[in-house]
């Protein structure tokens, strides 16, 4: 075999390379075209969702200081597809209640359904935390919520749904549903009694989906022994917190690699437990400094 002809068969070769590219992007595009065509011409509408009502059995807070919350509520939520031709697996649905962005409630499951056109389901679940930690701040509001006779409570649902056009079925996608319940526990005439302590509210909130904050309370403990400076004269000492944690971004059903952001809370005002002189102390919230390494 000569050079010429190595060369011929090397050239043969990539240009072969080529046309098996050029396919794939051809046929990808090809889907891609087709999925936007049906999408456009179907119109998909996103599920509608209303909280029609809240059962209150409980929501006590207790500890010292007070800021474990213990709650039971059944709630009452509806939803209807808006879509002639279109069905919705709901494969995932987790229920749970905020307060002040910050989880107060373990998650109920909903059993997976299907959703046919035009239809309404309604579900009733129970959703309940016991001795569930509240941050300071957020104690605080609840406190002073409960001396006022009502409560602004966040009813969230998240999960993952599949599309149905015919005999085509979707990938999951991710349902973000955000319902605003107002509990008046200051006038029970508000509501109706059912049984000896329970008061149901009708609230017939319209939900909406939402861009999610999440509040997470944590402990820090340590034991190693430092020696303070001068600067605590008055039993308040500033110290710097340092979050350390892996992300990922989500567009779509796309997702990136993990990333390792550097989040610094410099300059916390803490007082020192043995202080007498700290009694009035009140925690300010402050902003940390985020960034990538």
């Amino acid at each position: 075999m000569t050079s010429k002809d190595c060369g011929s068969h090397t050239h043969s070769r990539r240009k072969l390379i080529r046309r098996i590219i050029w396919s794939i992007i051809f046929i990808l595009f090809i889907i891609f075209l087709t999925i936007l065509l049906i999408w456009a011409i179907l119109q998909p509408s996103k599920p509608r969702f209303i909280l029609q009502d809240a059962t209150v059995y409980a929501f006590n807070v207790s500890g010292n200081p007070p800021n474990l919350l213990t709650s039971n509520f059944q709630i009452t939520l509806s939803s209807r597809n808006p879509n002639d031709k279109i069905g919705i697996y709901y494969d995932r649905l987790d229920v749970y209640a905020t307060y002040h962005s910050q989880q107060i409630t373990f998650r109920t499951s909903i059993p997976p359904t299907y959703q046919g056109h035009k239809e309404v389901n309604i579900w009733s679940p129970f959703v309940y935390g016991t001795s569930v930690p509240v941050a300071p701040f957020n104690a605080v509001s609840l406190d002073g919520d409960q001396d006022n006779g009502a409560v602004t409570l966040i009813i969230r649902a998240d999960g993952r749904v599949r599309w149905k056009v015919g005999t085509f079925i979707t990938g999951k996608y991710h349902l973000y549903v955000r319902c605003l319940a107002y509990i008046n526990f200051g006038n029970k005439a508000a509501g109706v009694i059912v049984g000896d302590n329970a008061v149901k509210y009708t609230l017939t909130s319209s939900c909406s989906g939402h861009k999610n904050t999440t509040v997470v309370v944590t402990k820090i403990e340590g034991q190693n022994l430092v020696v303070l400076d001068d600067g605590g004269s008055a039993g308040v000492y500033s110290i710097d917190v340092k979050l350390v944690m892996s992300v990922r971004f989500r567009f779509w059903v796309v997702k990136s690699w993990k990333f390792k952001p550097k989040i610094k809370c410099n300059d916390l005002k803490v007082p020192l437990v043995s202080s007498n002189s700290t009694s009035g102390f009140k925690f300010e919230t402050m902003e940390c400094d985020f960034d990538f390494y």
